[in-house]
């Protein structure tokens, strides 16, 4: 080529050849070497996106499966939560019920206590009454002992006073009636007095009873009560709980829609990559296509006394298109590592 320049371009130019073949032939090679890196980049970006588009498919499923775990343990938590409020409402209707019975218990035994101690007081009035009686009779019998032992010490001075002893005698007769009827109504009345201290007693047994069924009733309600509040404070600490899973079930639909979001953006990037890629095969096509243009349009036909130069032959492919290819391959690569990682 340096000795062809070197002539005069006057000279023959029959000896110089119209086209540079060794030229054309590594051109072609070039142009032969881009399009198979053009079909290695493709299937390359065709294997990073059919694994993409399974990432992402696996991932969608995933989301799905967890989506409906949580909303499955959702509905047991509410489930049961809504039972242990159902059983706490039973318990407390019947820890009113009982406190009710209790109440009117307690009321019947105010009321017994009430005629027990009216019953006493009557009892305290009529032993008063009838230990007056008892004294009363006591002196009479005392006086009439006197009156005996005075009739004996003077009998014989009293001999001739027998009518008016006689009327005395009818007259103490008379008195011992009396005793006798008052000491036999003293007995009837101590046995209606027995009788009714007999019945006091099992009154009062029956209170000690009922006192004593009412404080273990009691103690029933007051651990019923002690159950209550436990019951209460685990229903507490259930509702805490359940807003924790609550509260961890939103931010775990967060997180997703978050993941999700982020799929989405990688998707979009994907799409905008194959277009970018699309765009710059459709330039890689052109500027491949421009040089065999050129070398038409340039070359002359032979014995025109023109030299071909450095301008008519095709020139070197661009190193843009390979430098593109490279980026989105990285590109590629990169949304690949983006798509495994979420």
């Amino acid at each position: 080529m340096s000795e062809h320049a070197a002539e005069p371009r006057g000279g023959n130019t029959m000896d110089e050849p119209a086209i540079d073949l060794e030229r054309l032939r590594r051109l072609s090679a070039d142009v032969i070497g881009n399009m198979q890196q053009l079909r290695t980049l493709l299937d390359a970006r065709a294997a990073a996106l059919e694994e993409c588009r399974e990432a992402l498919e696996g991932y969608a499923t995933q989301l799905k499966t967890e989506s409906e775990q949580l909303s499955a343990h959702e509905r047991e938590l509410c489930e049961r939560y809504e039972s242990r409020e159902g059983e706490l409402a039973a318990r407390e209707k019947s820890c009113a019920d009982q406190e009710q019975a209790y109440g009117s218990k307690q009321e019947q035994l105010a009321a017994r206590e009430t005629g027990v101690q009216t019953a006493e007081r009557s009892l305290s009035e009529r032993e008063g009454a009838i230990s007056t009686r008892e004294q009363s009779t006591a002196q009479r019998e005392h006086k009439v002992a006197a009156v005996e032992k005075q009739i004996e010490s003077q009998s014989a001075e009293l001999a001739a006073k027998t009518q008016a002893i006689s009327e005395e005698t009818a007259r103490l007769s008379k008195l011992d009636a009396e005793v006798r009827s008052a000491s036999a109504t003293i007995s009837a009345r101590s046995d209606e007095l027995n009788q009714k201290l007999a019945k006091f007693a099992a009154d009062q047994e029956a209170a000690a009873k009922q006192k004593s069924e009412l404080a273990g009733q009691a103690q029933q309600i007051s651990e019923q009560k002690a159950a209550l509040t436990q019951l209460a404070a685990q229903t507490a600490q259930d509702r805490q709980e359940v807003a924790k899973q609550m509260a961890e079930i939103r931010f775990l639909r967060e997180a997703c829609e978050a993941r999700k979001r982020e799929v989405d953006a990688a998707a979009e990037s994907v799409a905008s990559l194959q277009k970018q890629l699309e765009s710059e095969l459709k330039q890689l096509a052109e500027s491949a296509n421009a040089p065999a243009m050129r070398f038409v349009e340039t070359q002359q036909p032979a014995g025109s006394g023109a030299a071909p130069g450095a301008g008519g032959l095709p020139q070197p492919p661009d190193a843009k298109p390979r430098g593109s290819a490279e980026r989105f391959q990285k590109l590629c690569r990169d949304a690949k590592r983006k798509a495994i990682g979420s």
